[in-house]
């Protein structure tokens, strides 16, 4: 700088002084929070879920995964499932890594896995959310959409969620709310249905570097479901295996 360009900067100071001004400081990012409007549209899409006696959906899920040589893969898997509140669950799981069916009557789970013409079976708590948990976290079993089929799906994804709305778009034509949020390590997006009941039309999670992605092809709410599809019948051939139980560090 110049000796001219040093006594302009700092007379320019003092004259900002003079009349009033100050420095411009860096202001503190804001903390993130859940905005009013994200959290009222989580509320009203927890109130219609768990608001329903019944419910039944066809969802098509695609994850990343890392292969032994290190290039990545997506993994399609399209599931139906069907609850009866409070303690019925069948989900039927047709995928590239998986091809089962899992049951829920109560008292048991059960998982039969298809190709290898077996089933597992174990005592499980007397609720979804039970039943849920016992599946996902101690047998491994892939349930992601979880979260949305417990009695109070709100409780379980807005505690130490941040993020907003931040758009209104279009799924498969119909209009949607677009929300991204955060929890934790966790990134998520939800696309809400506009056009009728509060219910997810898309939703994205990212983990790990890894995207999860869910497309909710079809609810239907409070169906007539017959109480056979929540039983298990062994079919000819089929014989009982123990769960493979996951340990602690285990991946999803």
């Amino acid at each position: 700088m110049t000796a001219f360009g040093a006594v302009h900067a700092w007379a320019g100071a003092g004259l900002a002084l003079v009349l009033g001004g100050a420095p411009v400081l860096a202001q503190p990012a804001p903390t993130p929070v859940l905005s009013e409007e994200a959290d009222q549209l989580l509320r009203q899409m927890s109130a219609a879920l768990a608001g329903a006696p019944s419910l039944a959906l066809d969802v098509t899920s695609l994850r990343e995964v890392e292969l032994a040589d290190g290039r990545t893969a997506s993994l399609l898997t399209d599931m139906t499932i069907a609850i009866r509140r409070p303690n019925r669950l069948r989900a039927d799981l047709r995928g590239d890594a998986v091809l089962a069916d899992v049951y829920y009557d109560g008292r048991q789970v059960t998982v039969h896995a298809i190709p290898q013409q077996a089933y597992a079976q174990a005592d499980a708590p007397p609720s979804i959310d039970g039943a849920l948990a016992l599946l996902q976290e101690r047998l491994g079993v892939p349930l992601e959409l979880g979260a949305l089929l417990v009695a109070d799906p709100h409780a379980r994804l807005a505690p130490g969620t941040t993020g907003d709305v931040v758009s209104t778009t279009h799924v498969s034509g119909r209009l949607a709310w677009h929300l991204v949020l955060q929890s934790g390590p966790t990134a998520w997006e939800l696309w809400i249905d506009q056009s009728g009941l509060p219910l997810p039309l898309l939703a994205s999670v990212v983990r790990d570097g890894r995207r999860l992605l869910l497309r909710f092809d079809a609810w239907r709410v409070a169906p007539q479901i017959a109480e056979r599809l929540f039983q298990f019948t062994p079919p000819p051939g089929t014989r009982p295996i123990p769960f493979a139980v996951r340990q602690a560090g285990d991946a999803p």
